[in-house]
């Protein structure tokens, strides 16, 4: 895997980044769509809109007329099935047969219903077989021919239907028929009547007991084929074509004023659709210009204006990664039915202002401001609110050390919102009732924002390991682990480090650092000393030797200089964050352990041989002015505890020569501080120092004169200071 910073990938990574986020942005930002008019039937327009060009659209009530029509069109189907007529002849034959066979005992056929009366009159008849013939030959006078059901065709007629379709299923062959001229069972009866008398002219009787027999087998030969006929009038619905109508361009589609109609909002619809199908191409390649454009200046403006940043490449990823959350965010609001003042431009603004620069943060809040405007339908108005309330955003985060403050820091973006909204739609002329709503979006975009921004920074900060004031300040706490077991285990170790990190803050706070990164990594730079902590001259007690009195100058160097490494891997342990870790890993820079350096050139004699850079730090040297200032710092309150006699003199003459001896060494060449800085950062230690040491008023003791009253010097006679006979020791 590539590493990101790697010198020889560099230029070639800052290229991928600066495609990616190219690429990205112009996906994100094309899933815009022009701005639909969002009226609905009976609403009252608020201004004239024409048509922009010549379209064309579906004119849905005589579309659907003519649906209508075409489908009604298409004639019920009713089958013909001349099958039917065997099959009653069939069933009239096996009545003849029960007769001629006398196996009727019952009072009444239980298929036809004729009584034993019907059957008798028939049976006193001779010549059967010739009755039968001729009962057979009536009944094909009805069930030869078409007819349907009386009730059917009464349905049909109060429906308005005038023609039906006729299949045959035997020839499958189609044709229309007058529905007036299709018989019903009932008007074949005179026919059928008739028939029977030009059959049975004589027998009265028996000619009516045949007629009664008959009409016990006909049924209709008409049956309706609903499947079908529906099938038929969808696939002619179907066939329908739209009815079109034309708008030619510069028409007027709805005056102000005027209540639309649902044919105006088939027009508007078809306008929006036309809008996107002309535009997309367009529009893509003018926002794809557009993203070029910026992202090509903000890479411009990094690489002029903050060069650290553009030298590293996490950085531009991190200024990437914003840009695209911030602007899918604006885009999820831009789709929704919410306002478009909703749009939480402010956080991207804010979150580049809290990890990486506020200057940067200022032109990423124009380019936010700018895509804001497009999102929202190229709206100006937009873009002077979302600016104005990122920069709200980027002053209120500036410094900021806790969290809740992000909030308030999001109370105060809502309001500049809310204020500029109103005066812009001022100037507008918009009713107070419009603005004045459009104003509570704004400041809920200030919110909105807020909250972002305190859910997104701290998986921001993890993922890219960087040290924010907010982070600072929670390792600040004295009651972190790291600090209570330096307490416990290198109390004098703890003491010291709190009065470097007062002096480093002060120092810091006067060339305009980062006071609190110094003050925080003065309380861990020394964590190191905690697991040899007796073998660090501020941890030994007055009734002990030093434990370096059994060690040779070189280990006891080794043991010193190795609480560096020791404290780099603790503070990564405790995932310290690594701005801390790096001023752990520089504070000494490459300085020599001077005291056992000396102590071993006076054990050898051949000087030359003694190997000098055994008794240095490896470093690397401060890369930071944060990181410098804790070296100095770190050497100067070592050094203030052998001072004898702590006067303004005497503190200011030991300030300035240790840090004119650090310069000398070069041990803060690698950062940037400069000459004006040094005489800041002394005037603040001197401050500090005689702030620690100063004069105390002596009150006698019970039972003693003034005269008898002890003095600093008879003290210091009685009690020498300890560190004066090993001075810099384990420093």
């Amino acid at each position: 895997m590539i590493e990101l910073n790697n010198l020889k990938f560099k230029p070639l990574i800052k290229i991928l980044i600066g495609l990616a986020t190219i690429l990205v942005l112009i996906g994100v930002m094309s899933t815009r769509r022009p701005a639909r008019w969002k009226f609905k039937v009976e609403d009252v327009s608020s201004a004239s809109i024409y048509a922009p060009f010549d379209f064309s659209y579906v004119d849905e009530e005589s579309t659907l007329k003519l649906q209508k029509e075409r489908a009604v069109a298409v004639n019920p189907l009713y089958d013909y099935d001349p099958s039917l007529f065997r099959k009653s002849s069939t069933e009239m034959f096996n009545f003849y047969q029960k007769i001629l066979n006398q196996k009727i005992i019952t009072n009444k056929d239980e298929q036809t219903g004729l009584t034993v009366a019907h059957i008798n009159v028939t049976l006193r008849n001779k010549g059967i077989d010739e009755i039968y013939r001729k009962t057979e030959e009536l009944l094909n006078v009805v069930m030869g021919t078409e007819v349907i059901g009386k009730d059917e065709k009464m349905s049909l007629l109060k429906k308005g239907t005038k023609i039906i379709t006729v299949r045959n299923l035997l020839t499958n062959v189609e044709r229309e028929q007058g529905l007036i001229q299709v018989l019903t069972v009932k008007d074949t009866r005179k026919e059928f009547i008739d028939k029977a008398i030009e059959l049975f002219p004589e027998n009265r009787k028996l000619r009516i007991e045949v007629v009664e027999l008959v009409d016990n087998f006909i049924r209709p030969t008409l049956h309706y084929d609903e499947d079908q006929t529906l099938r038929r009038r969808q696939a002619a619905l179907n066939d329908a074509k739209p009815v079109m109508k034309n708008v030619r361009k510069n028409k007027l589609i709805v005056g102000k004023g005027q209540i639309i109609t649902p044919e105006q909002i088939v027009q508007l619809s078809t306008v929006f659709k036309k809008r996107v199908q002309v535009d997309i191409l367009s529009s893509n390649l003018g926002m794809g210009l557009l993203v070029i454009i910026f992202v090509v200046l903000l890479g411009v403006y990094v690489y002029r204006y903050s060069p650290k940043i553009y030298e590293n490449n996490q950085k531009l990823i991190l200024i990437s990664l914003i840009l695209f959350l911030n602007i899918t965010l604006a885009q999820l609001v831009g789709v929704s039915q919410l306002s478009r003042y909703l749009i939480p431009m402010s956080a991207g603004a804010m979150l580049i202002a809290i990890l990486l620069e506020a200057r940067l943060a200022v032109m990423i809040a124009g380019l936010l401001a700018v895509f804001a405007g497009v999102i929202a339908g190229s709206k100006l108005d937009v873009s002077v609110v979302s600016f104005a309330g990122s920069l709200a955003g980027i002053y209120f985060v500036i410094g900021v050390r806790r969290r809740s403050q992000l909030m308030m820091a999001g109370f105060l973006v809502g309001l500049a919102s809310f204020i500029c909204i109103i005066g812009m739609e001022l100037l507008n002329r918009v009713a107070p009732s419009t603005f004045i709503v459009d104003a509570s979006w704004g400041f809920a975009s200030g919110i909105v924002s807020a909250i972002v921004v305190t859910i997104i920074l701290p998986v921001l900060e993890y993922i890219f390991k960087i040290t924010t004031n907010i982070s600072l300040l929670e390792l600040s706490d004295l009651n972190h682990p790291l600090l209570r077991k330096m307490l416990t285990l290198a109390p004098g170790t703890y003491h010291h480090s709190l009065v470097v990190g007062n002096l480093a803050e002060a120092a810091s706070e006067a060339i305009g650092a980062n006071s609190l990164l110094a003050r925080v990594a003065s309380y861990y730079h020394d964590i190191g000393k905690i697991e040899k902590a007796e073998y660090f001259i501020e941890n030994e007690r007055f009734e002990k030797k030093s434990k370096h009195d059994k060690l040779t100058p070189s280990m006891s160097s080794l043991i010193i200089i190795n609480h560096v490494k020791n404290g780099v891997e603790l503070a990564q342990k405790y995932n310290l964050n690594k701005a801390i870790v790096d001023i752990i890993r520089e504070h000494h820079g490459a300085s020599q352990v001077f005291y056992f350096y000396k102590k071993a050139l006076e054990k050898i004699e051949d000087k030359e041989m003694l190997e000098a850079m055994a008794f240095r730090y490896p470093g690397p040297k401060p890369q930071t002015r944060e990181s410098a200032i804790v070296l100095l710092a770190d050497s100067i309150e070592a050094a203030s505890r052998s001072l004898s006699d702590p006067t303004p003199g005497s503190i200011k003459g030991m300030v300035q020569k240790i840090i004119n001896n650090k310069f000398i060494d070069g041990q803060i060449e690698e950062c940037e501080l400069v000459l004006k800085d040094l005489h800041k950062i002394a005037d603040s230690f001197v401050r500090i120092l005689i702030g620690i040491f100063h004069t105390r008023v002596e009150y006698p003791e019970a039972g003693k004169g003034p005269e008898e009253t002890e003095t600093d010097e008879d003290k210091n006679k009685k009690y020498p200071k300890k560190g004066q006979d090993k001075k810099h020791r384990g420093t």
